[in-house]
Order: C-alpha cells, then structure tokens, then sequence
C-alpha cells in the first residue's frame, strides 16, 4: 500500500498491536465478580475492549520479528 501511494521504506521498525479480549465477568451475588482483576479496558473506534494487548516489533529488512511483549489493553503501542 505505501508503495501504491509513492512511499518507499528503505529501514525502520513496524510496530503492532493487537487486542486480546477477556471475558468482562459477571457480578456474582455475594458481591464479587468473575472479571479478570489483571486485565484492562481500552477503546478503539469508539468500541470498548476488555483484555491484554500484544505488541508485535518486525524490521522492515532482516529478521521478520524483532520483539513480542505481552501488556494490559490500557498500554499504548509507543509505550512498548
């Protein structure tokens, strides 16, 4: 696609994130909940995601992946 726009990469890093959703949990009648206390929200167009994020570093030449990190949704991509 950058190519198609006029865009050459020649070196970098591609980072992304993907959203991995946990049940939202159920309020149980002695008060407690079923959600997953370690996990996050995060918004993305204008949906609420419930879950962890992976964080996914390729090269743009050499190894394809660089780097995995697994965090809450809340975390942005920059911050991995």
């Amino acid at each position: 696609m950058l190519y198609e726009l006029g865009y050459t990469v020649k070196e970098g890093h591609i980072q992304d994130g993907t959203i991995i959703e946990a049940p939202k949990g159920r309020k149980k009648p002695d008060g407690s909940s079923t959600r997953d206390p370690e996990a996050s929200f995060t918004k993305k167009n204008a949906r609420s995601y419930h879950g962890y994020k992976g964080h996914i570093q390729t090269a743009s030449k050499g190894p394809f992946i660089l780097n995995t990190t697994y965090t809450t949704a809340s975390v942005h991509d920059s911050q991995e």
